[in-house]
């Protein structure tokens, strides 16, 4: 297995808002793309991060993915609702669950390894901060 797979209780969107805002704030990423489905998908800059997700919070599922490309280390968080079988293919056969969402720690470019353990830890540490991973 390539990478790390977290399967967390299905998120509203402003928890979701504030799984980005702990990745900002203890990681920082160079860029993250919020998904709606039907084509429909917003890119976010870290400085404009708050303002332009406030509108997103609340009880609603209306994001569907996101992608934080962390810019450094190789290394890349994805939040994809439902569950997948086969984690090192996290968007093939993905199944929708009531219940179950996932975060996954991968690498941005499959053709190069991340290489700094520190940095994954970092990772998990800002998922776990907002999904408790209990």
């Amino acid at each position: 297995m390539v990478n790390h797979v977290i399967r967390i209780a299905k998120l509203t969107d402003g928890q979701i808002v504030d799984l980005l805002i702990a990745i900002r704030e203890d990681i920082r990423f160079a860029s993250a793309t919020v998904e709606f489905g039907l084509g429909v998908r917003q890119d976010i800059k870290p400085v404009f991060l708050e303002p332009g997700l406030e509108q997103y919070r609340g009880s609603s599922h209306a994001i569907l993915s996101i992608h934080v490309d962390l810019g450094q280390n190789n290394l890349a968080i994805r939040f994809l609702r439902g569950i997948c079988p086969d984690p090192d293919k996290p968007t093939a056969n993905r199944q929708a669950s009531p219940y179950f969402d996932e975060i996954f720690v991968c690498r941005q470019n499959d053709t190069q390894q991340a290489k700094d353990p520190d940095a994954i830890l970092k990772c998990l540490e800002a998922v776990s901060k907002t999904c408790p991973l209990r």
